[in-house]
């Protein structure tokens, strides 16, 4: 069961992309990540 659920969530993966993030988004996640890390 857990191989056909498996396979079936990789083909609808595989057929909807996300586009990239814009560059200030990145930079937006990568701070907060910086700062929990330093909290940490």
């Amino acid at each position: 069961m857990f191989a056909r659920a498996n396979a079936r969530a990789r083909a609808l993966l595989a057929a909807h992309e996300v586009p990239p993030l814009p560059d200030e988004a990145e930079r937006v996640i990568a701070d907060i990540l910086r700062r929990r890390a330093q909290a940490a």
